[in-house]
């Protein structure tokens, strides 16, 4: 609606009541096209609501700028298009004020545990979330839709965020955020991990602002749930302190809340040991995986699947303890309770068939480990199909053997194709990657191309270094095959500090007696040989083990 003062009011509007505020002026400027009113009309609603907000005028809102007046313009703003809103878009604008000033991804706002959350604020399972996101787009309350990858339903300013929490009384700040964490739980329990872990980093800061919403509140309930999660996606996002902390602090709860021989509490255990193994501490991981084994043993059927990956997660632990032994026992039991729950041709069973082809690998039965690892890919293929993240490793593990067994060109096809699917999935910075590019690298030095070997491990070493750290038993392990391919190369005083750097790091993590460890000090010993420093070659031969049959063979 047009009117002959229309520039004089928006002179006015603009100035003198929204301080030039553009946030305010947006918001202005959507509820009048939307209601269709003179911009007169709107300032006299404006002032109306200017006394109210004056009265209740948050502290934190004030201090979002230094002037006072313009923090409270775009207040008073808020209220007078809030007061228009539906019940239903209110309460959604309330629980989004709960969630990170962030893109809010679409496949949250399209979950039905934030429908369900809506209708216990509401009472009405009639509301339409889709049109409430419509309506507070309309009056510029969130941000348009986000149609291109990452797609996102809009976004809420941090101030309007700030005024929306102004506008709640103690009981409504409670009730809406308790929505809005077990909404985000609930999500987090069923989707989560179905997502491309590209997707995932979308959803962290949601998480770790309800989070420190919740802690404000002193609320609880869900809490864990939420640790978890973002537990999760700081593990996959290689942020291994970040996420010990998560899920250190979830266990807590839950040992608070449900009891310390809770099954909850197990699987928690479960998962903080996982993050200590990634991390290199196994004796601290171990304890956490037995107390966390007897309290899935106490509580479920003999035959459960959840017994079966505590005892998969603990052989892997043992396994790279070089205890290949009690390792195999753990997997057959693993292997049996999955075939009779599962079936013989479940994912699950394939990733046992793969922990056992491991320690075949290691024990030189390279005719046996191939056959496991071919069943164990063929079962994943089928199930998963042929470009999954969840084959990378077993592809990358059957070309090591292959390496081994000489079939060179089917090895390169296949530690080539599990590059291409760890990279496409995970980027080209993840622990992972390097694996399989340490792996590359050998095998293209033993191909008489030690150009490209170098690169290859070049690039595992700092890749590692950058996400692992500078001490992690994975970086040992690259430095050492680098110095392999320069002391080939004659570059030995080069090779020398990388073999001595290597074997520091692997002496402090692995012990000084693993293969690994051994296999590094025999190369050192070599160089030292070389360069006519007998007695100290002498030295350090002697005091490795006499059994380094699988100090090279780690996937």
């Amino acid at each position: 609606m047009t009117a002959p003062d229309d520039a004089a009011q928006a002179h006015a509007l603009a100035n003198d009541e929204l301080g030039a505020l553009c946030l305010a002026l947006e918001q202005a400027a959507a509820y009048v096209s939307k209601l269709q009113i003179s911009l007169a009309d709107y300032r006299r609603r404006w002032a109306t609501n200017v006394k109210d907000v004056r009265r209740r005028a948050d502290r934190a809102v004030m201090r979002y700028h230094e002037e006072k007046e313009v923090s409270l313009s775009v207040a008073t703003t808020w209220q007078t298009t809030v007061d228009q809103l539906s019940p239903v878009s209110r309460a959604l604008l309330e629980m989004l004020s709960w969630l990170a000033p962030d893109a809010l991804p679409d496949t949250l706002m399209e979950h039905q545990s934030m429908a369900a959350a809506l209708t216990a604020l509401t009472g009405n399972e009639d509301d339409d979330i889709e049109y409430a996101l419509a309506e507070l787009r309309g009056y510029s309350l969130l941000s348009a839709r986000q149609s291109e990858p990452p797609a996102s339903a809009g976004q809420l300013h941090r101030l309007v965020q700030l005024v929306t929490h102004d506008s709640l009384s103690a009981e409504e700040r409670q009730r809406t955020l308790s929505a809005t964490m077990r909404a985000l739980a609930d999500y987090s329990d069923q989707e989560l991990s179905a997502l491309p872990v590209a997707v995932l980093p979308q959803f962290l800061p949601h998480l770790s602002t309800v989070i420190v919403h919740a802690d404000a509140l002193g609320l609880t309930q869900d809490l864990a749930r939420l640790l978890r999660a973002r537990g999760s996606i700081l593990y996959n996002g290689v942020r291994l302190g970040d996420a010990e902390a998560s899920y250190r602090r979830a266990l807590h709860v839950d040992e608070a809340e449900l009891g310390v021989e809770h099954p909850t509490v197990g699987s928690d255990l479960h998962e903080l040991a996982e993050v200590l193994v990634t991390s290199d501490r196994f004796a601290e991981a171990e304890p956490l995986h037995r107390r966390a084994l007897a309290i899935c043993e106490a509580h479920y059927d003999a035959s459960d699947p959840k017994i079966a990956a505590v005892l998969h997660s603990l052989s892997v632990l043992v396994q790279l303890d070089n205890r290949p032994e009690e390792a195999e026992v753990l997997i057959r039991r693993a292997m049996a309770i999955n075939e009779r729950h599962h079936g013989a041709e479940h994912r699950s069973v394939a990733g046992n068939l793969s922990d056992l082809a491991r320690i075949r690998w290691y024990d030189g039965r390279l005719e046996e480990a191939e056959g496991l690892m071919r069943r164990a890919l063929a079962i994943k293929e089928k199930v998963l199909g042929s470009s999954a993240l969840g084959i990378s490793s077993d592809l990358s593990n059957l070309a090591a053997v292959l390496k081994e067994r000489n079939a060179m060109t089917e090895a390169e096809a296949l530690f080539r194709r599990a590059l291409a699917i760890e990279t496409d999935a995970l980027g080209v910075d993840h622990p992972s990657v390097a694996v399989i590019l340490n792996n590359l690298g050998q095998l293209l030095a033993s191909t008489n191309r030690p150009q490209e070997a170098e690169i290859a491990l070049r690039e595992a070493a700092a890749i590692d270094e950058r996400r692992l750290g500078a001490n992690h038993r994975n970086l040992s392990r690259d430095l050492n095959n680098l110095a392999s391919i320069l002391m080939g190369a004659g570059r030995l005083d080069e090779s020398e500090s990388l073999l001595r750097r290597a074997l520091a790091i692997g002496e402090r993590t692995a012990g000084p007696n693993h293969p690994e460890v051994a296999a590094t000090r025999i190369n050192l010993a070599d160089v030292l040989s070389v360069t006519g420093r007998l007695d100290e070659a002498e030295q350090l031969a002697s005091s490795a083990p006499q059994t380094l049959k699988a100090a090279s063979r780690r996937l």
